[in-house]
Formats: C-alpha cells, structure tokens, sequence
C-alpha cells in the first residue's frame, strides 16, 4: 500500500482543517481501507502486507504537520496490525524511506519552507529503482521495520539512542542557520 500525497508542505497556520483531512484520508485511510477490502481474499493465502510510511513518521520535521502526522498514523496502524495478522500467518512490512525521486516532490516543492528543504536533505535521496529494489528484499527477508537509506537508518538510531534529543538539538540548529541565511 503506497499512498501518499505531501502538496500541502508548509507552515501549520497556513494548513486548513479541510487540507490536513485530505493528508489524512489519503495517507492513512487509503492504505487502512485497501488493506480491510484484500484481507478475506489474502487471509487463506497467509498473504504478506507491504505499507509504504516513511522517514517523517519517525521523527517531526519542518513543514511537515500533516504529512508527518499521517505517515506516524500510519506506523501505529501498523504496529496494532501487524499482531492481528502475525496468528493467521500473515506478515507484514512497514517501510519508511526519506525522500523518493517521485512526482510527489513537484507538488511539495510548491510549499515547503526552506527550513523543511534544508532538514530533509539530512535524510538523503533515493531513486525509485532503488527504493523498489531494497523493499522488495526487506519483503523477501521478511523484516517488519525497513528504513532505507544509509542516512535515514542512522538518523533514526540517533534518534532513538538519544530519546529524540540529538535530533532536535540538530533540526533546531538546521532550521537556526537556514533562517539566519534568509535574513529571519
């Protein structure tokens, strides 16, 4: 399930009920409801379940209010599914990448403040053969959390080791000095 749009990218005070609702069903309802319409058919098979998060369901960023939000839904969704399916024999993979050379991009570019632009580049970049390549193996390998990319995956455990502090010590400085630059 790899629903996601982010054309919404930008400071809160400027997000409507009506776009964070629209973030929200397609996000995280998109994924929840093709799951709940396929899982009679996948249940007999013992079907894998693949969902596509990501790297701002992790951790907060900039810019990031409703798409972040989603995507960190999303992970709880996933954590509850994944034991509901785990007795019937069903597996499931949780993928969380930071940025895919996507469409998706055009539209966040719109509206992303630089100091998101600025902190998502920590995370790196991927292509989407990449991406596909490297899921499809976490699938094969049966893993449940797949975070490509290098430096989401160090991120991540930085975040994690530090209880979150190392990561807004860092973001708070990269959204520091991206301002500063803009003259703010």
């Amino acid at each position: 399930c790899s629903a996601g749009i982010n054309k919404y990218a930008d400071h809160f005070e400027n997000i409507t009920h009506a776009m964070f609702d629209e973030v929200t069903k397609i996000n995280l309802y998109g994924p929840r409801n093709m799951i709940h319409t396929l899982l009679p058919a996948m249940k007999p098979k013992r079907g894998h379940v693949v969902i596509l998060s990501s790297a701002a369901g992790l951790f907060g960023m900039f810019g990031y209010t409703a798409y972040g939000t989603s995507k960190a839904a999303l992970l709880g969704f996933s954590d509850s599914l994944r034991y509901e399916l785990k007795p019937m024999g069903m597996k499931l993979t949780v993928v969380c990448p930071p940025e895919v050379d996507t469409p998706m991009n055009l539209d966040e570019a719109k509206t992303l403040p630089p100091e998101g632009r600025a902190m998502k580049s920590l995370g790196g970049f991927l292509t989407p053969e990449y991406a596909a390549h490297v899921i499809v193996k976490a699938v094969a390998r049966e893993q449940y959390l797949f975070i490509p990319g290098a430096s989401t995956r160090f991120l991540y455990l930085v975040h994690r080791l530090s209880n979150g502090w190392l990561t807004r010590v860092t973001s708070d400085m990269v959204v520091r000095i991206t301002r500063r630059k803009m003259g703010k």
